[in-house]
């Protein structure tokens, strides 16, 4: 995100950009920041906080926080419950030639060593 912000920052001759495509790239930003903003809020519920905790950083009511950030908390709980579902199930498919073993499940889940070494790193 702070790339993308930093690249709106023009200090020379603009030839990268049309007339007007600084907008359409501050708007691509705030959808950034409202995709890292659910994000975030997933990941607070996630660990535990409550909506009046999350709301007060908003600035807004509970309820608000609630309707506004439920949507993104709902799709997390889906997507990840059928992912993990179906891949746990089935750690592996085939590619589309049907010869190749491709796996479903992130590296750490087949080599947690490995994921391990990285993260400290």
């Amino acid at each position: 995100m702070a790339d993308s912000a930093a690249g709106l920052v023009g200090t020379r001759n603009d030839v990268d950009t049309g007339l007007a495509g600084r907008v359409s790239q501050a708007r691509q930003l705030i959808e950034l920041a409202e995709r890292t903003l659910n994000s975030a809020v997933v990941y607070e519920v996630e660990r535990g906080s409550s909506w009046a905790q999350i709301a007060a950083y908003l600035g807004v009511s509970a309820e608000q926080a609630r309707e506004r950030h439920t949507p993104a908390v709902h799709a997390w709980n889906s997507a990840w419950t059928s992912a993990w579902t179906s891949a746990f199930e089935e750690p592996y498919r085939l590619d589309e030639t049907g010869r190749k073993r491709m796996p479903q499940l992130p590296t750490a889940a087949y080599d947690p060593n490995w994921a391990c070494t990285q993260l400290d790193r």
